[in-house]
C-alpha cells in the first residue's frame, strides 16, 4: 500500500502471490520498491518458485493498482 498525504489517498499494489511471506523491502535510487517472497519448503508457494518483485509507483500505470480515499 501507498499513502499520499497531500490527496489523502491510498494505492494498493497487489502482489503476484497471495500465500507467501514477504522477506525484505528495499528502495532503489530511482524510487522503485523491491521485495522478495518465499516459503520453506519452496514447493509450498504458489507456482513452487520464490519471486523477486519490483514495483515502480511513480512509473507507468501498474496493472492492478487501485487508488481509494
Amino acid at each position: 500500500m501507498r499513502f499520499e498525504p497531500a490527496t489523502e489517498t491510498f494505492t494498493v499494489y497487489p502482489l503476484p502471490t497471495r500465500v507467501t511471506y514477504t522477506r525484505e523491502i528495499e528502495f532503489d535510487a530511482a524510487g522503485a520498491v523491491w521485495t522478495s517472497n518465499s516459503n520453506l519448503p519452496a514447493w509450498q508457494i504458489e507456482g513452487a518458485t520464490p519471486k523477486i518483485i519490483r514495483l515502480q509507483p511513480d512509473g507507468p500505470d501498474v496493472p492492478g493498482a487501485v487508488a481509494s480515499r
